[in-house]
């Protein structure tokens, strides 16, 4: 049974397959600002409401290789995606490729209740 997401107006709206068993908590400087408990996907996986890409701005940052989502409206950090001209650098031949969301938004998510891992340095 998917599990549904969405920001904090709602206007970004979202489902994933299942709750996360893990997160994942970043420190390079964007998640680490952003505060995002991270869990992955597949790209096919992740299903945005249709009328939620309207509502949506992207953000890109060093190297440009992946796009971070966030509602326009709210400012809720909801997903991030590769870029495609980029896509073959974030999953060389071999890796699986994988969508990153923000577990928070998950309706029902308890943060207690999963595995966290801390990941990543400071940068800047």
């Amino acid at each position: 049974m998917s599990v549904q997401g969405s920001c904090h107006c709602g206007r970004v709206r979202f489902s994933v397959p299942e709750m996360p068993r893990e997160v994942k908590s970043c420190g390079c400087s964007i998640c680490r600002k952003l505060g995002n408990l991270t869990a992955y996907c597949h790209p096919d996986d992740f299903k945005l409401a249709p009328e939620s890409e309207a509502a949506l701005s992207r953000y890109s940052h060093g190297d440009r290789m992946i796009a971070l989502c966030f509602c326009a409206t709210c400012g809720c950090s909801t997903h991030w995606h590769a870029l495609p001209e980029r896509f073959a650098d974030c999953f060389p031949e071999g890796e699986a490729p994988r969508l990153g969301f923000n577990a928070r938004l998950l309706d029902g998510f308890d943060a207690g209740a999963v595995q966290v891992i801390v990941t990543g340095g400071r940068e800047g």
